[in-house]
């Protein structure tokens, strides 16, 4: 099946307008509409009510267009592979990530230490949420991804913990709490409390959580972003508190300040997953380049 009629399905489905449509893949509207018209006789159903003025999916195009997404995802990954390969490269990883991760020590080592040793595999880095790398990984759509706990259990995934990380308190700097040295889960019970938008009892928001739950207190209010990054911004304006990895130090923002937890507990550790039946050789290769750098670091 062609891969361009598939774009050519998968963006009108998004944009349900012929012109904007035709711009973004950069093709005429008459070669997308032969596109899509042809895609409708490949598949032996109609994808698209229309007329001069409206476009809409059919409950037929509505039923595919996943399955369309997720097999453009995959032959869009097969060409980069290729091209990859056929420029020399020996292996390929896809790596995915959640945004602090890349921030920790540990895991800047792990990786530039591999790529220096094997310098032909290339690793293509995805950032993503914990929810779609695990799901990712199961579909093989990912190779490794590195996610943090408390996490779900999968019999088809192998975890590795790579660090623990303490949990610190970001508060704007002139807060009151900002003259303690150390901060219990008792001092914010009161304070807005910006979280890190994940399932409920897992990552980040799910060790966050963890803190509140083991004294029996709820937050007074909480607010959810996708980017730890952007918490920390928004505890800058003056929007609340957050509870992030102290890797997020690194991040100099003067009208921030961090302070420790209390909880002996309040940690979060990063973990490295893949799927059990490895296929990829490149995969064996860093995680055995994993095992060894971890065990030289808890011999030291």
């Amino acid at each position: 099946m062609d891969l361009r009629k598939l774009k050519s399905f998968v963006v009108l489905a998004e944009t349900l307008h012929f012109a904007r449509a035709a711009a973004r893949i950069n093709m005429t509207q008459p070669a997308l509409t032969n596109h899509i018209k042809g895609l409708e006789k490949e598949l032996d159903i109609r994808l698209f009510e229309r007329n001069q003025r409206h476009v809409s999916l059919t409950l037929e195009g509505q039923a595919v267009l996943v399955d369309v997404q997720r097999a453009v995802s995959q032959l869009e990954n097969l060409q980069q592979t290729a091209k990859r390969l056929s420029s020399g490269y020996k292996g390929v990883l896809r790596l995915g990530y959640v945004g602090t991760s890349v921030l920790d020590p540990t895991v800047m080592n792990l990786i530039r230490q591999f790529k220096s040793q094997y310098i032909d595999i290339d690793i293509i880095p995805v950032e993503s949420d914990v929810n779609r790398q695990l799901m990712l990984l199961q579909q093989g759509e990912l190779d490794l991804a590195l996610v943090r706990r408390p996490l779900p259990l999968y019999r088809s995934l192998a975890f590795k913990d790579l660090v623990c990380n303490k949990l610190n308190v970001v508060l704007p700097a002139n807060h009151p709490l900002a003259s303690k040295k150390s901060i219990s889960a008792e001092d914010l019970a009161s304070e807005s409390l910006i979280l890190h938008d994940d399932p409920t009892g897992v990552g980040l928001g799910g060790a966050v959580a963890n803190i509140f739950q083991r004294k029996g207190l709820v937050p007074h209010s909480t607010h959810l972003t996708k980017e730890v990054n952007v918490a920390t911004a928004l505890v800058a304006m003056g929007m609340g508190i957050a509870i992030v990895p102290d890797s997020q130090r690194s991040l100099l923002i003067k009208e921030v300040v961090f302070r420790e937890m209390e909880d002996p507990l309040a940690v979060t550790e990063l973990t490295l997953c893949w799927h059990k039946l490895i296929k990829n050789q490149s995969v064996k290769l860093f995680i055995e380049h994993v095992e060894a750098v971890l065990s030289v670091k808890s011999a030291g």
